[in-house]
């Protein structure tokens, strides 16, 4: 089966040669933020120590299916009981680590947020990981490995996931998860800081995406405040590729305010005022292609809704 996450290559390629050369380390972490795949990457690894294709994992066979569906007897999956993870659950990981596999040739546990481990369950953990039985994988979720013991990352081999690049292919998966063809997937993507579970659930809970924060925009500028908008546009600061969207958003935001006066509904601005906005908009869209620094792309969008 393909490798089920976009992004992260140098993740990727580290997986591919483990199951390439059929080594999987007995004890791996899987660091990155809440959305981003972790759960995914875990499952994914656990079919491949637990098919026993030739091609693993097959994605096809009952092991796999079960790892999928949660309901493999050979692979565990220990959450926070509250908000954390316990000793006494972890000393029922070493309990089981030491029982024979009741359907393949191995076990796995994965601990997910084993950063909210205190010491006391950190250092259950680190003795089953000095002297594992044969044939286990424990798999390790959490925010940010640095929170473990130096102990139990000195045994484990740190795998690390990133936000993907808000470009077609991010778009695309965001788009395959949410069937949803009335939504702007890049807006969303980018607005989720190219993070693809977030931006999956800020869909379902319809949080704010380009448009509205064209809107947002739109309302700042009728009172004349420039320093709210260059707070709201701040939030693209790191996420260059998206501008050319935001101003696309902002254009068709003023354009519908044109179509307001155009058949004289109500709006705050005046016509012209509208379309000495919309002509600057648009000079400032041909000028993000000579690449200037975002920050000078925020100012004079901010000038043009509170100067014009």
């Amino acid at each position: 089966m393909n490798f089920p996450l976009i992004g992260n290559e140098r993740t990727k390629r580290n997986v591919l040669l483990m199951l390439s050369a059929k080594k999987i380390p007995h004890a791996i972490i899987i660091e990155g933020e809440t959305g981003l795949g972790k759960k995914t990457l875990a499952r994914y690894l656990g079919k491949a120590f637990l098919c026993a294709d030739d091609n693993t994992p097959c994605g096809a066979c009952k092991s796999c299916h079960l790892v999928d569906i949660g309901s493999h007897p050979d692979c565990m999956t220990v959450e926070p009981d509250g908000v954390n993870v316990k000793v006494d659950q972890i000393r029922y990981i070493r309990t089981q680590a030491h029982l024979a596999p009741m359907m393949c040739d191995g076990r796995v546990f994965i601990v997910d947020s084993a950063d909210s481990m205190n010491d006391n369950a950190q250092n259950a953990f680190l003795k089953v990981l000095e002297e594992p039985p044969q044939k286990l994988l424990f798999i390790l979720l959490c925010k940010n490995a640095s929170t473990l013991l130096p102990t139990i990352r000195s045994r484990c081999v740190c795998l690390s996931l990133s936000p993907v690049s808000i470009a077609d292919e991010g778009a695309k998966k965001v788009a395959e998860l949410l069937e949803n063809k009335d939504l702007d997937y890049i807006s969303l993507l980018a607005a989720a800081d190219g993070n693809i579970g977030k931006a999956v659930s800020m869909a379902s809970e319809n949080t704010v995406t380009f448009s509205q924060i064209a809107s947002e925009v739109l309302l700042q500028a009728t009172q004349g405040n420039k320093f709210k908008i260059l707070e709201i546009l701040q939030q693209f600061d790191k996420k260059r590729e998206a501008i050319p969207t935001l101003i696309a958003e902002l254009l068709n935001a003023v354009s519908k305010e044109m179509q307001k006066k155009a058949v004289k509904e109500y709006s705050s601005f005046t016509y012209e005022k509208l379309n000495l906005i919309y002509e600057r908009l648009m000079e400032v869209e041909k000028a993000t292609l000579v690449n200037p620094s975002t920050k000078l792309i925020f100012c004079n969008i901010a000038d043009i809704f509170t100067s014009c």
